[in-house]
């Protein structure tokens, strides 16, 4: 009874066989299966196998599997004159499989013939075929389990790999096109298919033995097994990891999925002479490996086909004959509904986003924090626009859209605050709400540019890192009150300020707040600083009892300036914190720790501002007449919120000497000397030499003082009286120099107008403009009074700025006045020079000298 359903069963399948023929392209096969009404593997179900390769000039994909399938069933697509890429089915009853073989373009006889016949552009009909082959693999893969790529060589090429990122898109476009009722399940496939590999390998040597080669074969197996999982891992098309089963094309599981196929390697001449010479030795020939390899690639085909059915690993459904021939029915009407691409099109539309997004990369890269002003908005736009126009591929009306995105990007994340500094400079802060907007005072913050300047304090002791200002006060006032040294001078000068109704003036407001203290200001001094100080200026004293002692003076001097020239050496004129760096590594550097202070506690800054803001706000509630920017001789009776300028009696007349120059004063660049002003004045004897007495009693006159006759003179007389001056110019980087240096007496300081910007004399470039920064003056060791009255025209359309009053000297005494940082009037802000130039001028006839007789002071 067997034997007679075996005998049955075998005709039945001659018969299909011989209905069949060869293979099919599969519309065709599932027409001929209709016609036939035979229905395959009834029991078991259909395993599809999508078979990938192409043909060479001196093989075929197909002639491997042919053999291993007992006959030429599967034929080479060129052989039968077809026009464009199709899928031929083929169905073996020994492996119980339905084999999927995707023919192409790129096989060489294919290829060959529609070059001949496209009547299209080559890369028009390259692209209609490439879109073909990709949706037909697409339309396999669906139906697959397993997909068994055949390559002529060893390796896998990397175009294949592009192609399967192309087919598992299309494979979900499919899948999204199907309609529910008509989909095979979720996710429109019956497997994930995996992935099998047969590879012709020609490097096995033949002389080798049967066992040795056996070893060598599966250990190349072994090694390309591994390339290959982690090549497709690296593509992202297996299941796992990042991709869920739905996005994954297909999957690898397990070993032995790679075949090698040795047999085309011929048997050389070395294989010959070897086997002859063991044969006449005698030696015992190791057994030849007598099974082909035909039968090696069927029992690896038949081992997969196994675990498919036995349902291992994202395998779905096997599906009978009847439900693959109506899947594959609805697959191929899907298909239809896709459109062909149009390749140029889609080129240039791909080309376009990917120099859309560079440009957006252009404007904004990524990692970087960037707060752009408008101007520098519109300038990095149009960069990135000159740029689009220069390649010529975006089309003009998508300028408009990413112009909007990054005027959005721009509103929303890039926009700075549009406030400036009192120098020009923008802030660099992101849009914020500053002091005196309408919003609430939590948010509001103050100004910052980011850059910085040196500048010395009120009596040129120390110098300090500066904010650029974005306030006059700040600017003009609370920087220099943050120096402890100026608190050592002999005298400081109360300048007029303005008061409210109840007598209260500004500069008490710190009294009334002491949180809003100068932010950073140096702590009081403490016993010990303070004795320190004592013991400098008898140290000063000593210093003036001989000539001896101020040549050794002169001679430390010179080594301090030599100490600091190296060090000014270091730092350019525009690197502020490069030469705060440099100056670190001078230890008598004016740099010190109770010296150089950063200002760093912002909220204190931010209260001291709202309240200083505040008292603004009431002073003109009670419309107080007051000037918020430098005194000037337009408003010559209004008084200012706060003093602009300063002036200090540091010492003694001896405390300068004329043979060291400047003593304790450091970032000076050249000559440190004053220059010396004769005055001749018409006194009365008599009464001069009454008051000169007085003079030489308080002064206690020392060794170095000139030596006066004994003759007393009575009635008119001409007196000659010495003083010293100077006008110290200073640049943003805090290097100082003493201007007009190439005078050698002060008259042409008082007599011509002095210009109040001038280069730096630092050799290393950039070169920058110094301002006139501070007036030195030593009075003369006679009873006379100095008066100082500077007027400066800082540009042409200014007023002429004053220190509001004159400013009267005592004898015997050593001054320093510091002039406004930043000067600003009516119409705002003066600007500082950009270059070189005559702009801004300190008029001439400044100082003057007057004698009156002490008994009437």
């Amino acid at each position: 009874q067997n034997a007679a359903l075996i005998n049955e069963r075998t005709s039945a399948e001659v018969q299909i066989k011989t209905i069949m023929g060869g293979s099919k392209p599969l519309s065709e096969w599932i027409h001929h299966m209709e016609q036939c009404g035979v229905s395959l593997c009834k029991n078991k179900g259909l395993v599809i196998i999508t078979v990938i390769g192409k043909d060479t000039c001196s093989s075929s994909k197909m002639s491997d599997l042919n053999e291993a399938l007992g006959g030429s069933y599967l034929n080479s697509w060129g052989r039968r004159d077809l026009c464009s890429g199709s899928i031929d089915a083929f169905f073996s009853f020994d492996l119980e499989a339905l084999f999927l073989v995707v023919n192409s373009y790129k096989d060489v006889s294919s290829f060959s013939s529609l070059s001949v016949s496209s009547n299209k552009e080559f890369f028009e009909w390259v692209g209609r075929e490439e879109w073909m082959m990709e949706s037909q693999l697409a339309f396999a893969f669906s139906l697959s389990h397993l997909v068994l790529i055949m390559e002529n060589a060893c390796r896998i090429e990397l175009t294949l790999l592009q192609l399967l990122q192309n087919v598992n898109r299309k494979r979900m476009e499919l899948r999204d096109l199907m309609p529910e009722g008509k989909q095979i399940n979720s996710e429109n496939r019956f497997a994930v298919p995996r992935f099998i590999f047969a590879l012709h390998r020609h490097l096995i040597r033949k002389d080798l033995g049967n066992s040795k080669r056996k070893e060598v074969l599966e250990k190349l197996e072994q090694s390309l097994e591994d390339q290959t999982f982690s090549i497709f891992k690296h593509y992202k098309l297996l299941s796992g990891g990042e991709n869920g089963s739905e996005d994954a094309l297909g999957h690898i599981w397990g070993e032995g999925y790679i075949h090698l196929m040795d047999k085309t390697n011929d048997v050389t001449t070395q294989h010959i002479f070897s086997k002859l010479f063991s044969a006449l030795d005698g030696e015992g020939e190791e057994k030849e490996d007598t099974e082909p390899n035909v039968n090696r690639l069927f029992s690896f085909l038949n081992s997969h086909i196994k675990r498919v059915r036995e349902g291992k690993k994202l395998v779905n459904e096997i599906p009978s004959h009847a439900r693959f021939v109506t899947s594959a029915s609805n697959l191929l009407s899907a298909m239809g509904s896709l459109s062909i691409e149009d390749q140029e099109s889609e080129f240039i539309n791909k080309l376009s986003t990917m120099h859309m997004e560079k440009a957006r990369e252009k404007y904004m890269p990524a990692g970087t924090n960037l707060v752009l002003s408008r101007g520098e908005h519109e300038q990095r736009m149009k960069g990135v626009f000159e740029s689009l126009s220069s390649i010529r591929v975006t089309p003009s009306e998508d300028y408009s859209s990413l112009k909007e995105s990054f005027e959005a990007i721009w509103s929303s994340d890039l926009r700075s605050c549009e406030c400036r500094s009192l120098l020009g400079n923008p802030c660099r802060l992101a849009a914020h709400a500053s002091i005196g907007d309408g919003v609430d005072r939590e948010k509001w913050t103050l100004h910052s540019s980011s850059l910085t300047h040196i500048s010395a304090c009120n009596c040129g002791r120390s110098q300090m890192i500066r904010n650029d200002p974005f306030t006059l006060k700040e600017a003009n006032s609370d920087f220099y009150a943050q120096f402890s040294c100026c608190e050592r001078a002999m005298e400081a000068h109360q300048f007029k300020l303005v008061a409210d109704d109840s007598g209260r003036r500004m500069e008490a407001l710190d009294e009334e707040w002491p949180e809003a203290r100068v932010v950073g200001q140096i702590g009081e001094r403490t016993q010990e600083e303070k004795k320190e100080d004592e013991g400098e200026e008898k140290e000063e004293r000593v210093e003036e009892e001989g000539e001896e002692e101020e040549e050794e003076a002169e001679e430390e001097h010179t080594q301090e300036s030599e100490e600091e020239k190296s060090v000014w050496k270091h730092c350019s004129s525009g690197d502020a914190v490069g030469a705060m760096m440099a100056l670190k590594g001078y230890e008598k550097s004016y740099l010190e720790d109770d010296q150089l202070v950063v200002n760093s506690a912002k909220d204190a800054q931010l209260t001291k501002a709202i309240q200083e803001f505040d008292a603004l706000v009431r002073l003109r509630a009670e419309e107080v007449p007051l000037i918020e920017g430098v005194t000037h001789l337009d408003a010559p009776d209004v008084r200012p919120l706060f003093p602009s300028w300063s002036l200090l009696c540091v010492g003694t007349s001896s405390l300068y000497s004329h043979v060291s120059g400047i003593r304790g004063q450091y970032g000076f660049i050249g000559d440190t000397h004053l220059l010396p002003l004769d005055v001749y004045l018409e006194v009365d004897g008599t009464t001069w030499n009454r008051d000169m007495s007085y003079v030489e009693s308080v002064i206690k006159s020392s060794s170095h003082m000139p030596v006066r006759s004994k003759r007393m003179r009575k009635g008119p007389i001409t007196e000659r009286v010495k003083l010293f001056i100077g006008m110290e110019y200073e640049c943003s980087a805090g290097h100082r120099q003493l201007g007009m240096g190439g005078l050698d007496d002060g008259i042409h300081l008082v007599e011509n107008d002095l210009p109040l910007y001038q280069p730096c004399s630092y050799r290393k470039t950039p070169c920058e403009n110094a301002q006139m920064m501070r007036i030195h003056i030593v009075t003369p060791k006679a009873p006379v009074t100095v008066s100082i009255n500077p007027k400066i025209i800082a540009s042409e359309s200014s007023p002429i700025f004053y220190p509001g009053e004159s400013l009267d000297l005592s004898w015997s005494r050593y001054y320093i006045l510091r002039l406004p940082w930043i000067y600003s009037g009516p119409d705002g802000v003066v600007p500082r020079p950009s270059t070189t130039s005559n702009q801004g001028l300190l008029l001439s006839n400044s100082i003057s000298v007057s004698y009156t007789p002490l008994s009437t002071w």
